[in-house]
């Protein structure tokens, strides 16, 4: 190709760029992965609702996933997509329903722990995943297959993601086009919590099993489901690398990757599997795998927005806009992809 066709090549992409971003309205980031703090989790969220919407306005956000966290059974102040309801229909432009959190996860769990699955179980869980089809529900989440805890009063919760549930869990997704948001720590094999979480909490166990295998069993599964593993750059084990998550997305067409920046300042995660180095840039590998695979990335900024003037204790620590601010870092193309067009393809949001 001579110099003079390249040129006219990239100036038009370019223009093209251009005229598919202003497409789109001001406000035109979608954020796939967001929790309100409903006053400490008092399931109290109407005041966290109105703050986060100050939030979209300031960021430019034109709507986000808002879901349940994983939870145990009998795990205090739990609740799922019922109390998370009010809030998406008084802001349905901004707020998308994701349930399961505290449903289909912890029935998942429950399941492991019993060491069976019995009828009664399955017909459960196939019923209030049709509740969540029901009401309205865009995906099943937050699913999780390996979370660790970070403080006594927080539980670990772990089932292989081979499970019989998950397999079911993803006929139901296939069948219903709902992608399942997936939590999962990176474990390439058996290996020791890293010292920080047993010091933290005593919930964490001795060895957390390799679960990368596993994995990619349930994604090829049913090549119909939609698996969109959250919090890629907040490694906890040493695993998550851009090495695994290039050959993962090569080897499974039907895998998604959402990103997430968490301040450095509170973050006890593998520092050289963030996505940004210390002086918060992008890093190469990174960059060039979201480049290589421009069709399987979005953003999900998992942090527990709260409303400050409540005085209440703040749960987790800020991601919410370092993570929408990456985007800033990237190729405008790409960046329009990663922020919007592929989370509204893959959740049918256009």
């Amino acid at each position: 190709m001579s110099k003079k066709i390249l040129v006219g090549v990239l100036v038009a992409m370019l223009f093209f760029s251009s005229c598919e971003r202003e497409s789109v309205d001001e406000a035109w980031i979608i954020d796939t992965h967001f929790h309100l703090d409903g006053d400490g989790l008092q399931n109290n969220f109407d005041d966290a609702a109105e703050y986060a919407v100050s939030l979209f306005e300031e960021f430019n956000i034109k709507s986000v996933l808002l879901m349940p966290p994983p939870q145990t059974e009998g795990q205090k102040m739990s609740y799922d997509y019922d109390e998370l309801l009010p809030i998406v229909e008084a802001y349905p432009e901004y707020f998308k329903l994701v349930a399961g959190g505290g449903s289909l996860s912890r029935l998942i769990n429950e399941a492991y722990n019993d060491g069976e699955v019995t009828d009664d179980m399955r017909d459960e869980f196939e019923e209030t995943a049709q509740e969540i089809v029901d009401a309205g529900a865009v995906a099943f989440g937050e699913m999780a297959s390996l979370h660790l805890s970070f403080r006594d009063t927080h539980p670990f919760e772990y089932a292989p993601p081979n499970h019989e549930l998950f397999l079911l869990l993803a006929d139901i997704s296939a069948e219903n086009d709902m992608p399942i948001d997936w939590h999962m720590e990176a474990v390439s094999e058996d290996q020791s919590p890293r010292s920080f979480f047993n010091e933290i909490s005593s919930n964490n166990p001795d060895v957390l099993y390799a679960n990368i295998a596993e994995f990619e069993e349930l994604l090829d599964y049913n090549l119909d489901a939609k698996i969109v593993w959250q919090h890629i750059g907040w490694d906890n084990t040493g695993d998550m690398t851009s090495d695994l998550i290039r050959r993962l997305l090569a080897d499974h067409s039907n895998l998604y990757l959402s990103l997430r920046v968490e301040d450095p300042e509170y973050s006890k995660s593998v520092v050289e599997n963030r996505l940004v180095d210390d002086d918060g840039f992008i890093r190469d590998e990174w960059l060039q795998l979201i480049s290589d695979y421009p069709d399987r990335f979005m953003i999900g900024t998992d942090e527990f927005v709260y409303n400050p003037s409540t005085g209440v204790d703040k749960i987790g620590p800020p991601s919410f806009q370092l993570t929408v601010e990456f985007l800033d870092q990237l190729p405008e193309d790409l960046a329009y992809q990663v922020g919007y067009a592929n989370a509204a393809r893959v959740y049918g949001l256009e």
